[in-house]
């Protein structure tokens, strides 16, 4: 009896521990990442960012490198780590400046680990560096939801797209050997939410009685992102222009011309490497984009969206 007792004791007590075990793992699973706290935590950022301008090519600067790389790991790690994980981060600190070259200064950071990684031709390394800043690129507006939001995460992505573009001009022939990064780059998400943020900067800027007009135009603009949010407006019955001004402001021509020239930039490296790929296999260049499909280097033709049009493999 008293053993039995016990035992239910103990079985009672390990009920409650393991309780309290999930308790914690779902509280710890709701905190959020703090981009401000990158900048307490990251150290020596004007260095850093003269270092990666300075392309990090002769001995003292591999050693700065080097020196940088050792002093700034455990953040850079943990922060991956959240990117790639999908972590979700509080909204609204990215509008801080310094937090914001906080940012920029760890993607920087990232970037002069890639080009380590590339001279040392560990591809699977760079590529998983490059590919949690792509993670976090493509989350990073869906958390934010603002227009500062959708900028942030097109700059980010125009570091990740030059970085790219120099490994694969210098280095075409190995990368299309191994083909794992044409393979992940077809996969890659860049995604903007314009309805999401015009829906978010709305409840910021109007009143409730102007939301569902609001909500509107974030529909239109969901079924079309290459009209402006004064088009959008237009289509919206019994819209009201001169109350709704600031919304004519969140998604304007020259947002359009990011977004299209974001897209087409993508797409051509996409066709890039795919057309590497094939001429090494085949021992021949493709004459058309079309026989990048079939031979299943691409997944589909890209659209060039300066023309509206497929591209055709003299983009190359």
């Amino acid at each position: 009896m008293e053993c039995m007792q016990k035992i239910e004791k103990s079985a009672s007590v390990f009920l409650i521990l393991t309780l309290m075990a999930c308790f914690c793992g779902f509280a710890n699973a709701a905190e959020k990442l703090h981009l401000r706290d990158l900048v307490p935590a990251l150290r020596d950022g004007p260095a850093i960012t003269k270092l990666f301008k300075d392309q990090a090519k002769s001995k003292s600067e591999l050693k700065l490198a080097d020196a940088l790389l050792k002093k700034n790991r455990k953040i850079r790690e943990t922060t991956l780590r959240n990117f790639e994980a999908g972590t979700a981060f509080v909204r609204g600190e990215i509008e801080d400046e310094a937090t914001l070259n906080a940012v920029i200064q760890l993607l920087q950071l990232s970037l002069i680990k890639v080009r380590k990684d590339v001279r040392s031709r560990q591809w699977k390394l760079a590529q998983k560096e490059i590919a949690a800043w792509f993670t976090f690129a493509a989350d990073f507006p869906y958390e934010e939801s603002s227009l500062i939001g959708l900028k942030v995460a097109g700059v980010i992505r125009s570091f990740l797209l030059d970085e790219i573009e120099t490994m694969v001009k210098n280095s075409s022939d190995e990368l299309a050997k191994d083909g794992s990064l044409r393979v992940w780059f077809l996969k890659v998400r860049a995604p903007w939410p314009i309805d999401r943020m015009l829906t978010s900067e709305a409840r910021r800027a109007l009143p409730p009685a102007l939301l569902g007009i609001a909500g509107k135009v974030a529909q239109n603009l969901q079924k079309n992102p290459y009209i402006t949010a004064a088009e959008a407006l237009e289509q919206v019955p019994g819209g009201k222009p001169k109350d709704l001004e600031i919304l004519k402001e969140l998604w304007k021509p020259s947002h359009i011309g990011d977004m299209k020239a974001e897209i087409t930039r993508i797409g051509k490296l996409k066709m890039q490497l795919a057309a590497n790929e094939y001429a090494l296999k085949t021992g021949k260049k493709a004459l058309h984009a079309e026989e990048l499909v079939t031979a299943k280097l691409l997944d589909q033709v890209p659209v060039d969206y300066n023309t509206g049009k497929p591209m055709g493999i003299s983009t190359q």
